[in-house]
């Protein structure tokens, strides 16, 4: 159900005015931020679909990435999904991509458990530390509930009640 060009094309004009507001806010402000050339970050756990569109699109114009996993990255890209196009990238080289690019700064590894039961609680921890760690929050999201603890209306409700700016690209 997802426009996937259309929504790209969001994310990158989102990314874009961040980058512009942010820019604009330096020179508004001389002495209060650092003058040197400004870095931009996007923070994400790099799931399949949404976080791998937002990191894809965030490379392409020059931002770093700080990456922030669950748990263990082999375990956790084997609970991905492969794409119904079967033309498509599968979400684990994508991520394998991502990963082994020179922009990403760091990866931080989480210690969430893995069983069925806890599984959305690694998911929910997760989510939570990229909400602590950001300033923005991009959430590519159909509005709908999300279908269990730490989906992305999880985040963005948590996001809202900490006062993080949302921007809701709605890939539908």
């Amino acid at each position: 159900d997802c426009d996937l060009e259309a929504t790209r094309a969001r994310v990158r004009e989102a990314l874009s005015e961040i980058r512009r507001a942010a820019l604009e806010a330096r020179d508004w402000h001389p002495g209060v931020y650092d003058p040197r050339d400004a870095v931009f970050r996007v923070v994400s756990p790099l799931a399949e679909g949404a976080d791998q569109i937002v990191a894809d699109e965030a490379v392409r114009l020059g931002y770093k990435l700080n990456v922030l996993l669950p748990f263990d990255a082999k375990e956790y890209t084997s609970f991905f999904d492969a794409p119904k196009d079967p033309k498509s990238e599968h979400p684990r080289a994508i991520f394998d991509r991502i990963m082994g690019l020179e922009c990403v700064e760091c990866v931080q590894q989480l210690d969430g458990p893995t069983d069925a039961e806890h599984l959305p609680a690694s998911y929910m921890a997760v989510g939570d530390s990229v909400i602590r760690h950001s300033d923005i929050l991009i959430a590519i999201w159909d509005g709908a509930p999300a279908r269990g603890l730490g989906g992305t209306g999880d985040v963005v409700q948590e996001a809202q009640k900490q006062e993080i700016p949302v921007v809701w690209i709605n890939p539908t």
